[in-house]
């Protein structure tokens, strides 16, 4: 199983090659450098101080050659900003990875202020659960320190990540927010958003041991539910509500829990066939026929990844 990804920045998330050629080339012009190319020979990777380095060897102090790499930086990101693109399929891949709750890193031989500009331009930034930059280690990639100090930061974070959780409800950052209906008791254990409302905004909700409501505009906070009582009891004790998948205006509500020591009694199952409004019991309950029916309960099958479940609830 896959726990965590890291990712480089130039050349995997973007391209920004032909920008920092266009900074170096700016960058010795102004300082009278000729034939630079030549001198990049003996330059073995890392970042913009590895390859100063290569090209100015004993020539200046090492706070020189920093101050002279904070020039070219500067000259990249003036030139980039602005112009800044993913290259195709990464924002995609980056969607996929996050929705399968995988820790994302971001190691990069670029200085922090180059990183902060590229992922905030992309719209990414709170995407990676750690970032490690060029200026942050003693020793750029193709040395490995990097990498490990990475997967150090990531294994540390794997826990109290804020995006580990996989169930709304178990972190402080996921937790529920009460919605209503506010004159319901018990739980709310039905619901269903209206399939006949292009703007999904109607939603049916029900109560254990509260009765059926509905509300016309969910995304309202403050928002009334109505409480549905033509044909169908006040406080019916709804543990399931569904519709008809080739006739959306009809509607179905289960009754009762069996596992709940007879607080929640089922009362059968009762039908709408007009959206909801009023409903008819059709079976089981107080019915004509006095017959019940008893769930064999439900269950969650994982197709994909496979070797999970099923899951009874």
């Amino acid at each position: 199983m896959v726990k965590g990804i890291i990712f480089d920045m130039d050349g995997t998330m973007v391209d920004s090659l032909p920008y920092h050629h266009e900074a170096w080339k700016i960058f010795f012009n102004e300082n009278k450098v000729e034939n630079f190319s030549e001198k990049l020979k003996d330059y073995k990777g890392g970042g913009t101080l590895d390859l100063m380095k290569a090209v100015y060897g004993d020539r200046y102090s090492l706070k020189e050659l920093k101050k002279m790499s904070d020039e070219k930086e500067i000259i990249f990101r003036r030139i980039y900003k602005g112009k800044i693109k993913p290259i195709k399929g990464f924002k995609k891949f980056l969607n996929d990875v996050k929705s399968r709750n995988i820790l994302v890193g971001l190691a990069s031989n670029a200085i922090r202020k180059n990183v902060s500009l590229i992922i905030k331009e992309l719209e990414i930034y709170d995407d990676f659960d750690s970032i490690i930059c060029g200026d942050e280690v003693d020793n750029g990639k193709p040395n490995p320190e990097k990498l490990l100090e990475l997967q150090y930061d990531l294994r540390k974070n794997r826990f109290k990540s804020k995006k580990n959780p996989t169930v709304p409800g178990e972190s402080e950052d996921m937790k529920w927010k009460e919605r209503g209906p506010g004159n319901v008791g018990g739980r709310t254990k039905g619901l269903m958003f209206d399939p006949n409302d292009n703007s999904s905004e109607t939603v049916f909700a029900g109560g254990v041991s509260g009765g059926l409501f509905k509300n016309i505009n969910i995304s309202n906070v403050e928002s009334p539910w109505e409480h549905i009582t033509k044909g169908i009891p006040d406080n019916i004790p709804v543990s399931s509500i569904t519709y008809d998948p080739n006739k959306t205006n009809i509607f179905y509500v289960g009754t009762g829990e069996s596992y709940t020591g007879a607080e929640a009694i089922g009362n059968g199952l009762w039908k709408s066939s007009d959206g909801g409004i009023t409903w008819t019991n059709i079976f089981g309950g107080k019915s004509d026929t006095e017959i019940t029916y008893i769930s064999p309960g439900n269950y969650v099958k994982v197709t994909n990844p496979s070797g999970l479940g099923p899951y009874t609830y």
